[in-house]
């Protein structure tokens, strides 16, 4: 009965650590991004838009209206572009938790403001912003 019970709990921790690792790969596919990617002049347009736009990104951080949830910033890692939450800026700076990408990430990441490439929150349960997913 023991063995059985043993088996049962086995097989249930392998299925949430099956799916742990499935919904991490499918965050990174959504939130890593190749830097050949990046020089389509698509890419180029839409990380121009949200650089130009990220002063707003700033002010609504600062100053949420009602329903302003997860403030995210997007910085290039390595080869991979990076959604960090949790933020704390203070004008030169910016830091924050990876959201997903490689498992070799410090627990927090600071980096200068300008090497946000995009930004995005939600309101009222709608994405503002995530330029580079238009």
């Amino acid at each position: 009965m023991l063995g059985l019970w043993l088996g049962a709990m086995a097989l249930m921790l392998g299925a949430i650590v099956g799916w742990n690792w499935l919904f991490r790969k499918v965050a990174e596919i959504d939130i890593t991004r190749s830097s050949k990617r990046a020089s389509s002049p698509e890419m180029q347009a839409s990380l121009a838009a949200a650089r130009k736009s990220l002063p707003e990104f700033w002010s609504r951080m600062d100053s949420p209206h009602a329903g302003d949830t997860e403030f995210w910033v997007m910085v290039e890692v390595g080869d991979s572009w990076v959604w960090l939450q949790n933020l704390s800026a203070d004008g030169a700076t910016v830091s924050g938790s990876p959201v997903s990408g490689p498992d070799d990430l410090d627990e927090r990441l600071t980096v200068s403001v300008n090497e946000v490439l995009d930004w995005r929150y939600k309101s009222g349960g709608k994405v503002v912003g995530d330029w580079v997913s238009r």
